[in-house]
């Protein structure tokens, strides 16, 4: 791929009012570098809005860091894998994917986050339009023990501490969504979605997400800073 090819990366205007900024271009090594951090920003989440509006729904990883896409990946309906060994060469980098049902960054996001080195921040956006992000805070040093070792300590305890804490939480509701979630997947082998969705069933599969995503959002509102994050949702 030519090191001059432009891309017209953010279309989010008409032709006749395109934003210079929002101009990428694609290094011969694949990474996207924009003119600001901004413009990488709303590319990364435009990208994962766009898999949430997909007929066939499925998660989507952006990797950024300050004007750069260091990498995009599609996954299955409930994951996705960056490519962490390219993206490690690069420290504080930011990680954008979406979410195709309701709820906030789940306990496998959270672990990622505290245990990748080369990850800053993690951002999920749900089908719903909101978006949730964690951001690392300072390790506290423990007292006489080496950086290294107290940094390892306090790195696996509140790992450890927040998956049991949004585990706990997500399986009050986890056996009754699967079990609904199985029924539906009958339901379209002789319905529409459209019709779907209109039958008691579907009302009550979407009211236990919602409340398993509102109840580990709360376990991250209330444990944040002890878990050594910093919580933040807004609905974009």
């Amino acid at each position: 791929m030519s090191r001059i090819q432009q891309s017209l990366l953010l279309c989010q205007k008409s032709f006749r009012n395109i934003n210079p900024e929002t101009l990428g271009w694609v290094r011969p090594d694949g990474i996207i570098n924009f003119a600001t951090k901004d413009a990488a920003k709303t590319y990364a989440i435009n990208r994962c809005i766009s898999a949430n509006k997909a007929s066939s729904k499925f998660e989507r990883g952006v990797a950024v860091k300050d004007n750069m896409i260091l990498c995009e990946t599609d996954g299955k309906f409930n994951s996705v894998h960056v490519n962490h060994k390219k993206i490690s060469q690069y420290a504080d980098c930011d990680l954008y994917h979406n979410h195709p049902t309701p709820g906030t960054l789940s306990s496998a996001d959270f672990g990622l986050l505290k245990t990748r080195k080369h990850l800053k921040t993690i951002t999920a956006i749900d089908i719903l339009g909101r978006c949730y992000t964690m951001t690392k805070l300072p390790l506290k040093k423990i007292k006489y023990l080496p950086k290294k070792l107290s940094d390892f300590i306090t790195i696996t305890s509140q790992t450890a501490k927040g998956i049991i804490k949004a585990e706990f939480a997500k399986n009050k509701y986890y056996y009754e969504v699967r079990k609904q979630e199985k029924e539906i997947i009958e339901l379209q082998k002789h319905m529409s979605d459209e019709e779907i969705k209109k039958t008691p069933l579907a009302k009550a599969f979407l009211e236990n997400l919602l409340k398993m995503g509102s109840s580990v959002d709360k376990i991250w509102c209330e444990n944040a800073e002890s878990l050594g994050i910093k919580y933040e949702r807004r609905k974009l």
